[in-house]
């Protein structure tokens, strides 16, 4: 058992007692039933990183890997394993599997010379910096301390930074506070970004992305927070905006207001919403998107989860089927569906397709109206409700409604993000060239008063910085030589 963190962390050895890896078991995270460090509690409960439940965070570790495409960020090999051993911390009696295994991530061990925390951050390369920041920008990491960036010397006197210990990415809601990225305040974050990393940025897909986190039984809330993450980082980069400027649009300043990031994801919310009430505009919206595929035979029902990531209500997120999902470290097959949360399809031009979708729109547009419990985005029980009155009203499946919504709420962000970035990288513009008129102002007054000076009869005029005891025998020495009385100073 190692000595850091707050969850059972174990190395395991070769026969020479060199490390070879890191296992992380999903029952001995912070507040789990088997923590080691007497923080324990029950799988599912909110755990010890902002919206991510206790059990969960092993699949974190797994999905940072397999997302770190390229391996550009330098994610170690992680892996969802296995294991027994005696040295595994056992406290609650509730048997762990049905042979006595423990489930949890196995991540390959590194061998790195220091910490980040121990090193001064002005010896980093910038690009090392900004793959790690693209990283915890992307899965919204809520956790990136100083104390989990591995630094690495090369003979050739390079620095390699590795990030270790994703538990805490993909949030639930995109609500990560400015204290949880420890390169926020480093120098290299106002450095622009090469055209390497643009490229890269340029060529993510996240249908992709979406596809495989579905597999893993990630919550449809914590994938829409990435998905929108992702779109901030590529219209900024796309703008002309540092990765230091786009970080500011994703983290919280202030513990009790909202990022940008979730304003934006509030206002297309809002929207979606008002198109269920407004049947010219749900029309639109909803016969943007072609002939929905056959449902899926897990979506029997429509969680209100799924709908939002920035409903206040969804602060508790204990609901009962993701209750038992954490329990099982796995996705039952009733409980989530595996399509992705936003899908990118393009506009039928079948009629009998859209008169179909028109069809459930209105549908939509009159049982939304008509219920007692109108669609509230403070409320996820009136929500859901609605819209799945909505569902029976409109004859099809909760899969079918879904889609429509995913693709509504995609194409309001995206509209909204659009015009905050046009209006972000302006405000940047205006104050770059702020912070050099000062130089060119001074520069245009010594100019001018130069050539006042110069102007004239060819009289000298006294200094404008002068004593006043100076000028008092300049004025006295005027009247000398006009013959004119001087004046009594005061």
């Amino acid at each position: 058992l190692a000595w850091e963190g707050t969850g059972g962390t174990y190395v395991l050895r070769d026969s020479r007692r060199l490390p070879l890896a890191a296992f992380k078991p999903r029952d001995e995270e912070p507040f789990a039933p088997n923590n080691p460090r007497g923080l324990q509690g029950k799988l599912g409960q909110p755990g010890i990183h902002m919206h991510i439940r206790s059990g969960e965070a092993h699949l974190r570790e797994v999905l940072a890997h397999k997302l770190d495409w390229a391996m550009l960020a330098g994610v170690p090999l992680t892996l969802q394993a296995e294991a027994m051993h005696p040295a595994f911390f056992v406290h609650s009696v509730t048997p762990l599997s049905r042979y006595g295994a423990k489930v949890g991530s196995l991540q390959a061990w590194v061998a790195h010379d220091d910490v980040a925390s121990d090193r001064g951050s002005a010896t980093f390369p910038v690009h090392e910096v900004h793959k790690i920041a693209l990283l915890d920008m992307r899965l919204l990491n809520t956790d990136r301390n100083d104390a989990n960036v591995l630094v690495k010397d090369h003979p050739s006197g390079s620095v390699v930074l590795i990030p270790i210990d994703h538990g805490g990415c993909l949030p639930t809601q995109p609500t990560v506070m400015w204290d949880c990225w420890c390169w926020l305040s480093w120098h290299q974050m106002s450095e622009p970004p090469s055209d390497m990393l643009r490229d890269y940025v340029a060529s993510l897909d996240l249908d992709k992305e979406a596809k495989i986190l579905s597999r893993y039984g990630v919550p449809r809330g914590a994938i829409r927070a990435s998905q929108c993450a992702t779109r901030v980082v590529q219209q900024g980069l796309e703008a002309g905006l540092t990765l230091y400027d786009i970080a500011l649009l994703l983290c919280r300043e202030n513990e009790n207001e909202p990022s940008q990031l979730e304003r934006l994801c509030a206002q297309a919310e809002k929207l979606v919403y008002s198109s269920l009430s407004n049947h010219r505009l749900c029309a639109r919206r909803v016969s943007d998107v072609s002939a929905p595929a056959p449902p899926c035979p897990s979506c029997t029902s429509l969680s209100a989860r799924s709908l939002s990531v920035t409903s206040s209500a969804r602060g508790n997120d204990n609901g009962k089927s993701n209750d038992d999902a954490g329990r099982t470290g796995t996705t039952p097959s009733d409980s989530r569906c595996t399509s992705p949360s936003t899908t990118q399809a393009p506009a039928s031009s079948d009629p009998a397709s859209n008169n179909f979708l028109r069809r459930v729109s209105s549908e939509i547009a009159l049982a939304t109206s008509s219920s007692p419990t109108s669609p509230n985005r403070n409320d996820d029980v009136s929500s859901a409700a609605a819209i799945s009155l909505a569902a029976i009203h409109a004859d099809v499946s909760a899969h079918e409604l879904q889609t429509a919504l995913d693709f509504s709420f995609s194409r309001y962000f995206d509209e909204l993000l659009g015009e905050f970035v046009k209006r972000a990288s302006r405000r940047a513009a205006c104050q770059a060239a702020a912070s050099r008129q000062p130089s060119s102002s001074t520069e245009t007054d010594e100019g001018v008063e130069s050539g006042r000076h110069s102007e004239g009869d060819g009289a000298t005029s006294p200094p404008v910085d002068a004593h006043p005891l100076n000028r008092e025998d300049a004025e006295r020495e005027a009247a000398k030589q006009h013959h004119q009385p001087t004046a009594a100073v005061s």
